[in-house]
């Protein structure tokens, strides 16, 4: 990169040919600070995710079977662990392998880093 009076000059090294471009119409100048993995973004986002729909898909079945088997107004439960039980381990399970799926997809993401650089 050098500069006139007018123009930034860029030099486009594979192809080893000037760029010029007027400084008037440049706002700013950034250069690339190498390329990264969302891994632990994609990890997070599909933890939470998991650990939503685990949580809610507790509460709709629950729901629904007190809709079918009711008895006086109490819910009866075929299950040996109660609701906060049942919630909790439907909560763990999705958040698990939301975690995991999305660990996956954040570690196929490659994302730019980029710096900006004084230039006038």
């Amino acid at each position: 990169m050098r500069r006139t009076a007018d123009t930034l000059v860029l030099r486009a090294e594979p192809f080893d040919y000037d760029v010029p471009l007027l400084v008037d119409h440049i706002s700013g100048v950034e250069m690339s600070a190498g390329r990264y993995r969302a891994t632990r973004r994609g990890a997070l986002i599909g933890l939470a995710t998991g650990m939503a729909v685990g949580v809610a898909l507790a509460y709709a079945d629950d729901r629904n079977r007190c809709r079918s088997i009711s008895t006086g107004g109490q819910c009866v439960s075929g299950s040996a662990f109660d609701r906060t039980s049942v919630v909790t381990m439907r909560a763990a399970w999705f958040g698990v392998g939301g975690l995991a799926l999305g660990g996956l997809v954040g570690f196929a993401i490659r994302l730019d880093r980029w710096n900006a650089v004084a230039w006038r």
